[in-house]
């Protein structure tokens, strides 16, 4: 059983949703019944009401990384997914410092992962039809209550959350789509990649990201080299005694000591120190 559907995650039912059964709304994987999962049901809610100016999450794309943010009372949960390892990194930011994530019954339960597997869930047929059925119902409410008391009391789009869970939850199991430690731990994401912007989205499927939005930050190069033919020493000088102490073995210093003493005069010029 991947960790995100242990048990205790049956039992979560912030919306209301969590639990509830039925033999009649089955996914094509399906057999006997369908469940719904709570942090499916909310990982589902948060991505289709994304670009909504009530959202509280957001979500896009960094490399072959899906990134999302879903903001809590007082700080961030960050998630991200990689669909070439199957593997997550995520933090809880307070301020914008990072805290470990853990799937756990009095822990983190797992919506900011299964939104960020959405766009790979989101390749099934089935699983795609069903969630316009979602994203149709909630594109025409003010705001995520709103949104979420609609899905109860439409019986399609009921329907579609009862197949939509169970597709998830037989996909996620039978075809091992992603990789967890039964600890329940998560590879946690470093305050140093959040400030150079490692996971920034560079596409935004939807919402605003208040974690992931710092750019990273070229490191500077010089090339000492340019300044070789300003500042060349002549081959031919005559070195004083105290130069020629320092020279390789004595005497004038052979080639490539010239040359390095080239590229260092050329280089503390550069940094201002004084060379005269």
């Amino acid at each position: 059983m991947n960790k995100l559907f242990d048990s205790y995650s049956w039992k979560f039912n912030i919306t209301g949703l969590g639990g509830e059964k039925t033999n009649d709304h089955l996914s094509k994987y399906g057999n006997g019944t369908a469940t719904m999962h709570d942090p499916t049901v909310k990982a589902i809610l948060y991505y289709a009401t994304a670009s909504r100016n009530f959202s509280v999450a957001a979500v896009g794309t960094c490399k072959e990384n899906t990134v999302v943010e879903v903001q809590e009372s007082g700080y961030t949960k960050v998630a991200i997914f990689s669909s070439n390892t199957k593997r997550f990194l995520a933090c809880n930011c307070i301020n914008g410092a990072p805290t470990p994530y853990k799937l756990g019954k009095n822990a983190d339960d797992g919506t900011e992962l299964i939104m960020a597997m959405l766009p790979m869930l989101l390749e099934d047929e089935e699983f795609a039809e069903n969630y316009q059925n979602i994203a149709d119902v909630c594109d025409v409410q003010p705001d995520l209550v709103s949104a979420l008391e609609a899905v109860k009391n439409d019986p399609n789009a009921k329907e579609a959350m009862f197949i939509l869970c169970d597709n998830a939850y037989r996909r996620i199991n039978g075809e091992n789509l992603c990789i967890i430690s039964n600890t329940g731990n998560i590879t946690p994401i470093s305050e140093l990649a959040l400030q150079q912007g490692v996971y920034a989205p560079t596409d935004v499927i939807g919402g605003t990201f208040t974690v992931l939005t710092a750019s990273p930050k070229a490191a500077e190069t010089v090339n000492t080299k340019a300044f070789a033919t300003d500042y060349v020493l002549d081959k031919d000088r005559e070195f004083t005694q105290f130069e020629q102490s320092l020279s390789y073995g004595g005497g004038a210093p052979p080639a490539l000591c010239v040359d390095l003493l080239s590229s260092r005069h050329a280089d503390h010029r550069l940094h201002g120190y004084d060379t005269s």
